[in-house]
C-alpha cells in the first residue's frame, strides 16, 4: 500500500503539471479577475521552478557535504542503494545518470575501505520486485570477488532497502557501522530511514547534482527547461521525509 501511495504522490510532484493545469484553468475561467490572478500565479511558478540560481541554491543547501574517510579505516560493508541501473523493454540492464553510486562503491572496495558490497534494490515491474543479476555481474566484471557481493533483490523503496539490508547483514554476521552509499540528493532521507530501522550507518554521499554556489548573472533571470525537469526529484525527497515520518518510518 505504502509503495503505491508513494508512487502516486511522486507522480503529482511535477511543477510542469501544475503550470499546465493553471493554464487550462485560466482558459476555461469566466471571471476576468480570476484569469488575471491565474496568469500572475502561473508566471510566478514558471519563474520559481525554471530559475537555475534558485534551484542550485536550494539543492546546494540540501545536499550533505562530501565525506573524506579517515586513512586506514575499513568498514565491514558498504550498502549501495539501487536506482543507478535501468532496464530496456527486453530486460537488458544498463547504467543511468545515477551510476556514480556504482563507481564510488567500486572505488571504496578496491581501496579496501569496505570489505563487502550490499547491492540493495530490485527491478520493479507493476509494483513487484523482479530479481536481476545485472548489478552483481557488473561488480564481478570490474574485479569484485563474487563472495564479496551480497544482493538484496526484494526491496522496492528506501524503507525496504533498510529492512532487507539489515536482515542480510544480520544473517552473515557483519559488524556495524556500515557505509551507506547513495546520491547526495537522496542521502538525507535515506539516512533517516536507515537509522529508524536500527542500522548503524555512516553516510557516503555521491552523484552530486550541484557542487557550487557561484552563479552567472543570466542564471538569475533566464528560464531553464532543464531545471524545470530536475525539481520533481528534489520535491520527491522532501515529500518522502514527510510521508515516512507520518508512517513512522523515518
Amino acid at each position: 500500500m505504502f509503495f503505491f501511495v508513494s508512487k502516486i504522490i511522486a507522480a503529482l510532484l511535477v511543477p510542469w503539471y501544475w503550470i499546465v493545469s493553471l493554464l487550462v484553468w485560466r482558459f476555461f475561467a469566466k471571471s476576468p479577475m480570476l484569469k488575471r490572478r491565474l496568469e500572475i500565479f502561473t508566471l510566478l511558478l514558471i519563474f520559481l521552478f525554471s530559475n537555475k540560481a534558485i534551484y542550485n541554491s536550494i539543492m546546494f543547501a540540501w545536499q550533505p557535504q562530501p565525506v573524506t574517510l579517515p586513512a586506514g579505516t575499513t568498514y565491514s560493508a558498504g550498502i549501495v542503494l539501487g536506482g543507478y541501473e535501468s532496464f530496456d523493454q527486453y530486460g537488458n540492464g544498463y547504467f543511468n545518470g545515477s551510476s556514480d553510486r556504482f563507481i564510488q562503491t567500486l572505488k571504496l572496495y578496491h581501496q579496501k575501505k569496505i570489505k563487502k558490497i550490499v547491492a540493495s534494490g530490485s527491478h520493479v515491474i507493476n509494483g513487484e520486485a523482479q530479481p536481476t543479476t545485472f548489478v552483481k555481474n557488473e561488480f564481478i566484471a570490474m574485479g569484485v570477488q563474487p563472495a564479496d557481493v551480497l544482493f538484496d533483490d526484494k526491496s522496492r523503496t528506501t524503507f525496504e532497502n533498510a529492512v532487507f539490508s539489515g536482515k542480510l547483514l544480520g544473517q552473515i554476521g557483519l559488524q556495524p557501522p556500515y557505509l551507506l552509499i547513495t546520491s547526495a540528493q537522496h542521502m538525507p532521507r535515506a539516512l533517516l530511514v536507515f537509522k529508524k530501522a536500527g542500522l548503524a550507518v555512516l553516510p557516503f554521499p555521491c552523484n552530486y547534482e550541484v557542487r557550487s554556489e557561484t552563479f552567472k548573472w543570466y542564471e538569475y533571470l533566464l528560464p531553464s527547461g532543464t531545471v524545470l525537469q530536475e525539481w520533481p526529484y528534489l520535491l520527491k525527497e522532501l515529500a518522502g521525509i514527510v510521508g515516512y515520518r507520518l508512517f513512522n518510518r523515518a
